[in-house]
Formats: C-alpha cells, sequence, structure tokens
C-alpha cells in the first residue's frame, strides 16, 4: 500500500512540474520579432521559445539539425512542445520530423505554409535577383525543391493550418491559380492529414501579426481546432 502511495505521488510530482511549450519558427528572410505580439500573448500561460535563424548562409538541413534540434533536445521529455510556423518555418520543422524522433510533440499550427511550394518562387527560381536574396534556401521554396525534400505529412501529428486570401502584391497573384496570399495559393498550404483548416483575409508578410489568426492560433494549441464555441472558451 504504501509502495502505491509514493508512485501516485511520484507521478503527480512529474506532472505538476510537466509545463507546456510554444516554439515560434518564422519564415525567410524574417525575424522572430514577427512573433512578438504573439509570444507575448502565448506567454501568459505557455511557457515560450522563440527560434530564430539566418535563412541566406544555411540549407534547410542546417537549420533543422544544427540550429533546431539543439533547442529541442534541451527540453525536458516530460513536457510537451507544441509549434506555430510561419512559411518557411513549418519546412524547417517537417524537415526536422523527417530525421528525428519527439514522443512529447503536441500540436502544430502552421501559418501560411509553402507545404507544396511557393508559385512566386516557381516564376521567379531562376533569375538573379530571386538567387541573390534567397541564397541557399532559394531552390527549397520551389514546387519542385519541396518535392524533393520527401517531408512527412500532417498523418502523423495534430495539425492545423492557417492559410491568407488577402494580398498586397497583385501582380503576383496574376500567375497564382485560385485564392492567394500574394505568395503561396491556398491550395499549396494544405497537408494530408491535417485536423483543421481556415483561411483568413490577410497577406503573406502580415498574417501572423493579426489579432484574428493570433486567437485561432491560441484556440488550435488550447482546444485542438480553430473554431470553438464560447461555452468551449470559459
Amino acid at each position: 500500500m504504501r509502495k502505491i502511495f509514493l508512485l501516485y505521488l511520484l507521478l503527480s510530482v512529474k506532472i505538476v512540474f510537466a509545463e507546456q511549450i510554444v516554439v515560434f519558427i518564422h519564415g525567410i528572410n524574417s525575424s522572430p520579432k514577427v512573433f512578438t505580439k504573439m509570444q507575448n500573448i502565448f506567454s501568459e500561460d505557455y511557457k515560450t521559445i522563440n527560434f530564430g535563424y539566418n535563412s541566406k548562409d544555411y540549407t534547410i538541413n542546417q537549420l533543422s539539425e544544427d540550429f533546431l534540434k539543439p533547442i529541442l533536445e534541451k527540453i525536458s521529455l516530460k513536457d510537451t512542445i507544441n509549434f506555430v510556423t510561419h512559411s518557411m518555418g513549418a519546412i524547417i520543422l517537417r524537415n526536422y520530423l523527417k530525421n528525428n524522433k519527439l514522443p512529447n510533440i503536441g500540436k502544430i499550427v502552421m501559418i501560411a505554409p509553402p507545404n507544396h511550394g511557393s508559385e512566386v518562387a516557381n516564376f521567379f527560381k531562376n533569375t538573379i535577383f530571386y538567387k541573390l536574396r534567397y541564397h541557399k534556401c532559394a531552390k527549397i521554396l520551389t514546387s519542385e525543391g519541396i518535392k524533393n525534400l520527401k517531408l512527412p505529412t500532417c498523418r502523423n501529428y495534430f495539425c492545423g493550418i492557417i492559410a491568407g486570401t488577402g494580398t498586397m502584391l497583385p501582380f503576383f497573384s496574376i500567375f497564382i491559380k485560385g485564392k492567394d496570399d500574394g505568395k503561396i495559393s491556398v491550395e499549396n498550404t494544405k497537408l494530408t492529414g491535417m485536423k483543421d483548416f481556415i483561411t483568413v483575409p490577410y497577406s503573406h508578410d502580415s498574417i501572423m501579426k493579426k489579432n484574428r489568426t493570433i486567437k485561432l492560433t491560441e484556440n488550435f494549441i488550447r482546444y485542438g481546432k480553430f473554431r470553438i464555441n464560447k461555452a468551449n472558451s470559459k
């Protein structure tokens, strides 16, 4: 009886000290600052990590294995790791999950992810301007580049995707089929096995800063879906 009590006590202590962590991963040619507003809100209820990287000097594999992996390895297995990504941040995460097991992974929210490549990248991939701007990650953002990576889908993960339908780059939208955020079509953001999907009327470069996006992300991390009943949010 005493052993059972001690075991129960030990398990209770582990549960009490287990944390819900949210890791933010920004997109190409960006910085952790784009998630400042969202991180401040999440910090009230979660431990947060805002992962930063230099997208010009490193390949996708280097970013996931040499930069993201060491951060995740420092987190206790008793804690749950949730992810919020923007744009190429989703590709870095998917590449990490292709090469590594993460037994304590929680929920994933991908915001405007180029999961099947960016039509804009496809169009400009051979231009000097594009190559100079994106350097080692230039080819990765094309549909062919993403396909060649052979990344995992959302089939084995609890993943929700938010896509933008507003654009501040109408010239780019001309050669993007269907609704888009100025850089990626709505269809190219989707993944097999995603648990929820929603669109918001924002552009690619501002979508993660909008209050509605932040609220939807918070809903998914907390409840596992973007739309919730008011009764469930109490």
